[in-house]
């Protein structure tokens, strides 16, 4: 196999002067379909991965003043027919592999090759759900160390799992294991986000900065919204895993 060129993708104008993010978008198939295997939020100047929104979100926690009840990946056009599809048979073939060993070797070996395809020094695990078992997040830990050439960015509200006194001891262990091996990696920042707009962002041991939706004095404050909606030259996500970040509502 021939050694990939890992980079920061171009930051190019478009024709009304605004910014893109252009990528590299290997044509990998989730396997046995016609669907793409990865996706991109052109917001990002990474491609991402995304499967169902509070399906595949096990943590989610929705209610009055919650983020999860205003959640971006609920509307707009991940609502359209084309992405909530793609993001269902992602899903899918997510579950179908966890069953098996020889399954999860064709996730992770599937996964891997596509970003490494893509060439992109950057990678955001999950522009739509979450981690959604200890099982699954094993997967990426995979993922992760055979890729140290890509810097992982993984938004979570798995942390309450740790902190929810509902869960058995035995539940909570196995999820901490594996949420602190994958934090724990030189190539990821794993943030775990708010649960409330205007909270703190939250800390957990073992994991990288929180990130929430306030005005938080010690927290980055996203760019992305006072320049066409982009991360630009902007990699404080992944790069910067002692700040907390401050998004804006969206």
């Amino acid at each position: 196999m021939a050694t990939a060129i890992f980079s920061d993708h171009a930051r190019v104008v478009r024709k009304d002067g605004g910014l893109k993010m252009a990528k590299r978008y290997p044509r990998i198939m989730v396997p046995g379909t016609k669907t793409l295997l990865l996706s991109d939020a052109s917001k990002m100047p990474t491609l991402s991965w995304s499967m169902p929104a509070g399906k595949a979100c096990p943590w989610s926690l929705y209610g009055e003043g919650t983020i999860c009840g205003s959640c971006y990946a609920q509307k707009g056009r991940y609502v359209m027919a084309n992405v909530a599809n793609a993001q269902e048979v992602r899903f899918a073939w997510t579950l179908a592999c966890l069953r098996s060993e020889t399954g999860r070797d064709e996730w992770v070996s599937t996964m891997t090759d596509a970003i490494r395809r893509a060439g992109n020094a950057y990678f955001r695990g999950h522009d739509s759900a979450d981690m959604i078992s200890p099982e699954y997040t094993r997967l990426w830990i995979r993922v992760a160390k055979a890729l140290p050439e890509v810097k992982f960015w993984f938004p979570t509200r798995a942390w309450r799992v740790l902190t929810l006194q509902k869960v058995s001891e035995h539940t909570r262990q196995q999820w901490a294991l594996a949420l602190m091996e994958l934090a724990g990696l030189p190539n990821v920042s794993m943030r775990p986000s708010a649960l409330f707009f205007n909270a703190p962002a939250p800390r957990i041991p073992g994991m990288s900065a929180g990130s929430t939706a306030c005005d938080d004095m010690d927290a980055v404050t996203c760019p992305a919204y006072t320049q066409g909606n982009v991360c630009g030259s902007c990699r404080a996500c992944w790069d910067q895993p002692d700040k907390a970040i401050s998004y804006h509502r969206h």
